[in-house]
């Protein structure tokens, strides 16, 4: 009897760490899917953040970890100065990554001039692309309907801070090149702002402003509003309150698995 207690006793604890292991890997998978792809060329002569799997500095096709190294003032077209993982914000003044005590998915969420401007391209590219969609910004195509060939692609996508408003905006550059003869076409800035996440949805709404040129046929410049999912961090589940939630939940089900075989 002792002995067959202790073996259901063992399966429940096997079952609790199932189940506890089974809600960590859904987090992990929750979280990869929200990440933003990067395409770069790892043969630039400035450096280039890439953050699709690990924060890394490149050019001349040579990688060096950014961790320790997250701030660079000339770096190449398209890339942000800094270079450091979504939910980490860049110290430029010990050039460290460092871990944020808030939620970074869009531009608004970083909330001093320094974390503004030494944002993640991941971040950037997030928030411009919620406004142009299903264009992202490393969308691009070409035209040769007048002759020469014009390549349409976005130069830019980038945080920048307003210090008016005291806020952290969002804006892509657009331009053309038809034949090495670089045009800038248009500049569009937005002015976000975050709803709260009320039933697993978040309403974000936004102010479009063209500061330059025009906006061309299949892309817009226009101020609205959006309701998706709310992002994994924000959900809550695995926030302090909910792992103190899962926890509680398991010492119940142990405790009832114990009291039930106890009885047998």
């Amino acid at each position: 009897m002792k002995k067959e207690m202790i073996n259901n006793r063992m399966k429940a604890i096997a079952l609790i760490l199932i189940i506890a292991g089974f809600i960590i890997f859904l987090g992990f998978i929750v979280k990869a899917q929200g990440s933003i792809e990067t395409e770069f060329s790892t043969s630039t002569t400035l450096p280039y953040c890439d953050i699709e799997t690990s924060s890394i500095w490149w050019w001349n096709s040579n990688g060096l970890p950014s961790e320790d190294n997250c701030y660079y003032e000339n770096v190449a077209e398209g890339s942000s100065n800094s270079c450091c993982p979504q939910d980490e914000v860049c110290n430029i003044g010990s050039g460290k990554c460092e871990p944020s005590s808030y939620s970074i998915e869009y531009c608004p969420d970083y909330k001093t001039e320094a974390q503004c401007e030494s944002y993640s391209s991941n971040v950037a590219h997030a928030d411009v692309g919620l406004k142009i969609a299903p264009l992202t910004c490393r969308s691009a195509w070409r035209d040769d309907s007048s002759g020469k060939t014009c390549d349409y692609y976005f130069s830019s996508c980038r945080c920048q801070w307003n210090s008016t408003a005291s806020e952290c905006e969002s804006s892509y550059k657009f331009e053309k090149d038809c034949d090495e003869d670089i045009t800038p076409i248009a500049t569009c800035v937005y002015n976000t702002v975050k709803g709260n996440c009320t039933a697993g949805f978040r309403t974000t709404s936004w102010t479009a402003t063209l500061t330059e040129g025009t906006v061309p046929e299949g892309l817009t410049c226009d101020s609205g509003t959006k309701s998706a999912k709310c992002s994994f961090s924000e959900l809550g589940f695995f926030s302090t309150a909910g792992i103190i939630a899962v926890v509680a939940l398991i010492i119940i089900f142990y405790a009832f698995f114990h009291k039930k075989f106890r009885r047998k």
